[in-house]
């Protein structure tokens, strides 16, 4: 069979030149302002088919030995069911040859199929379960299927976009959301695509009001997030001393940061209120519930004083880039004193997970002191 039915419910350069190259206006103000709400608009209603490429490698080719297709579709669709008003119809598993850099990803044969599927459960929207798709895949796509085409990354920034609490964390993601935006805006100024199809149309519009020169204020945007992001690490790191030296002086020691990391939903924020009894944890049964770091006071049974920090969850076959634009949520796990490495012994998946937790640690630069002293709890 060509498809496998899981589900089935319904001007500025680098050296700056004259300031008349962009003009001073209310439009370019606005667009670097962070509550432009074109950067921060979210996603309306729509129902989905969730497809999982299925990489064949050959009878001579050795496929990676990691997470199976089944447990990676699972979780592409509870990705999309996270965020509210978008449904699953239907998801498959689709089988494509060595990778998924094809513009099309698929032949022939079995585009037609999933043009099939997608008619038969009328959906409005297709999510590709693909790290990042190029611009060109994306225009292709949508062409093939008539219905907005979505990848993890887009998905993923639709979450954080909707359960987005505070200032900090909105500022984190429209700054993870800008090499996005350049990608798709380059790929526009040569090809002369339609925005709304690479998911950039509200940011494009928004740039397109400031002058010719959309890259440099999109630059000059996230040079500002950058700032404002830099400031509020300043400002709480210096509220977090505040209420360390506090507790050092009552309890004369010095309380150690333990950072609490783990895969999405693994269960952090209820270790966390489990250890420390805080009132002020909310754990909720869902991917990426926790987008700001909060620390916790504990006495361990030693007398010591310890901080627990709960931290955003990671997740796999995402941009690296996308986690590091959280600076600020995860600068308590970057500069702790311990790091706790929790995950579930019970999920079929949890080696990977694991793995997956590790590996996003190495390409953030954790220190190696950090990473060799790190607890495994399961």
């Amino acid at each position: 069979m060509m498809l496998r039915k899981l589900t089935n419910s319904v001007g500025f350069s680098i050296l700056l030149r004259s300031c008349s190259t962009i003009p001073q206006s209310i439009e370019y103000e606005s667009v670097l302002n962070e509550n432009d709400p074109a950067f921060t608009s979210k996603p309306t209603s729509h129902s989905f088919l969730v497809i999982h490429p299925k990489i064949r490698w050959g009878a001579k080719a050795e496929s990676p030995k990691s997470e199976t297709s089944d447990y990676q579709l699972e979780e592409a669709v509870s990705l999309v069911k996270t965020i509210p008003g978008f449904s699953v119809v239907e998801s498959a598993i689709v089988g494509t040859d060595y990778n998924t850099k094809k513009k099309q990803i698929w032949g022939q044969g079995r585009l037609e199929a999933l043009i099939e599927l997608k008619a038969s459960t009328r959906v409005s929207a297709v999510m590709l379960n693909i790290d990042i798709l190029t611009p060109l895949q994306q225009t292709e796509l949508f062409n093939i299927f008539q219905v907005p085409v979505y990848d993890r990354y887009n998905i993923v920034l639709l979450i954080f976009k909707h359960f987005a609490k505070t200032n900090l964390a909105h500022l984190q993601i429209q700054l993870a959301e800008i090499p996005y935006i350049r990608h798709r805006l380059k790929y526009l100024d040569i090809n002369k695509g339609e925005s709304d199809i690479l998911q950039v149309k509200d940011a494009v519009n928004s740039l397109t009001k400031t002058g010719p020169d959309r890259l440099e204020v999109l630059r000059l945007r996230e040079q500002s997030l950058k700032k404002k992001i830099r400031q509020s690490i300043i400002s709480a790191r210096e509220e977090i001393d505040v209420v360390k030296h506090r507790q050092e002086k009552l309890h004369a020691n010095k309380a150690l940061t333990v950072a609490v990391i783990g895969y999405t939903n693994v269960g952090k924020t209820s270790f966390i209120k489990k250890v420390t009894g805080a009132s002020s944890l909310h754990p909720e049964d869902r991917l990426f519930a926790t987008l700001d770091t909060s620390l916790h006071h504990a006495v361990l049974p030693s007398k010591n004083n310890i901080y627990l920090a709960d931290t955003i969850g990671f997740i796999s076959h995402l941009p690296t880039q996308l986690f590091g634009s959280f600076s600020a949520t995860l600068m308590h796990a970057m500069s702790a004193d311990l790091l706790v490495h929790l995950f579930d012994i019970s999920h079929p998946n949890a080696a990977d997970q694991r793995k997956n937790v590790l590996k996003t640690l190495q390409e953030m630069e954790f220190s190696e002191k950090l990473m060799k002293n790190m607890i495994q709890v399961f």
